[in-house]
């Protein structure tokens, strides 16, 4: 696995998988994110890649995201890996036409096209690549105040399934993650003990784990089609 494509590397559970594709020796790694200036502190952290290359434009403007696709037909990557998200706090009353759509552009609409991009060009080059869809626990359970993350989660988790299903007889591999409370500045806002009272491990996660998790299923050759939770067992069972 020589080039790699990591798509909301800048941040969040993102940045620790680009860390961590550095750590394995990539060759060639294309970091994506809105956030020009962090994938800059980005691009001077990372020590492995031969080649490292940023993009920023931010994935809910259809022409810069179809322009990326594009670019991802030209060079397919043998891994490429959909980190970007966005989570907005509201009840369904109160979820706006305009919250709806930005998060299900984001989450959703984005990886769609991406995996779709992908899948076209590696199997125009007869590349038996890997797609990791990252997607959360709300893609199997249902949270107050996130009507469309978890819509546009579960999604995600939809879209892997048939995509795995479709690209299969092409040796193309597609797999979702789904981690749980991780110490990101998504996911945990606070240092309440509380917080993780319903995870069994009483703790979040360490997204450099999380990272490794991505890679090691992405190099497992018979994994296709399924949801990895990474949760510490917070799915596990429900609390009476």
């Amino acid at each position: 696995m020589n080039s790699v494509v990591v798509v909301g590397a800048a941040t969040g559970v993102g940045r620790f998988v680009a860390i961590e594709a550095g750590r394995r020796g990539i060759e060639h790694l294309r970091v994506v994110d809105r956030d020009t200036d962090a994938l800059t502190q980005l691009k001077s952290e990372l020590d492995g890649p031969r080649v490292v290359r940023s993009e920023g434009f931010d994935l809910v403007d259809p022409v810069a995201l179809a322009g990326f696709a594009d670019h991802l037909a030209q060079e397919p990557p043998d891994l490429l890996i959909n980190c970007a998200g966005v989570r907005e706090v509201a009840p369904i009353q109160d979820t706006t036409d305009e919250i709806w759509h930005a998060t299900i552009s984001v989450n959703l609409t984005a990886a769609f096209m991406l995996t779709r991009a992908a899948a076209r060009a590696m199997i125009a080059s007869g590349t038996q690549g890997v797609i990791v869809n990252v997607a959360s626990v709300a893609s199997e359970v249902g949270f107050s105040d996130r009507a469309a993350y978890c819509a546009s989660k579960a999604g995600v988790l939809g879209l892997t399934r048939a995509a795995a299903i479709d690209l299969g007889p092409y040796g193309i591999r597609v797999v979702c993650i789904s981690p749980g409370v991780h110490n990101t500045g998504m996911a945990v806002q606070a240092n309440n003990d509380d917080q993780f009272s319903t995870i069994p491990m009483r703790r979040p996660g360490d997204p450099a784990d999380l990272a490794r998790v991505i890679f090691d299923i992405a190099g497992s050759p018979f994994v296709t089609g399924v949801n990895i939770v990474v949760d510490g067992g917070a799915t596990a069972g429900y609390p009476l």
